[in-house]
């Protein structure tokens, strides 16, 4: 697989998720029960947020997509491995296109590294 190729392949379709009408405690709890970092904020299937131990403070609801990164399942790798560390982020939501908004996975800067190491 190529840096030029898209992500689609390698997106981890397990997605844990929760509930834009939940509340803190609860995406507290899955967090930790899941062993994940990040949860993206689902309103019927469509990325509206997201939440992370860093807002652990706030209300899911407030958790807005003005803040939320994700990136679409056609992006390329490298461009996806760039943006990940311009925002210091190590998962990221995955939308099928930034107009439909549905949420098909995550992807993490560990799943990227392993294809540029096999690249070489």
């Amino acid at each position: 697989m190529d840096s030029e190729a898209s992500i689609s392949n390698l997106v981890n379709r397990h997605l844990i998720s929760i509930n834009s009408n939940a509340k803190s405690s609860a995406a507290i709890k899955l967090l930790t029960n899941s062993n994940v970092d990040m949860l993206p904020v689902l309103e019927n299937g469509k990325l509206v947020g997201i939440f992370t131990k860093d807002s652990s403070n706030n209300d899911l609801v407030s958790s807005s997509m003005e803040k939320a990164l994700f990136v679409e399942k056609n992006q390329d790798i490298d461009s996806t491995i760039k943006y990940m560390l311009k925002h210091n982020i190590s998962r990221v939501p995955v939308v099928d296109s930034a107009i439909s908004m549905k949420c098909i996975g995550t992807i993490s800067s560990s799943d990227l590294l392993k294809i540029k190491k096999n690249q070489k």
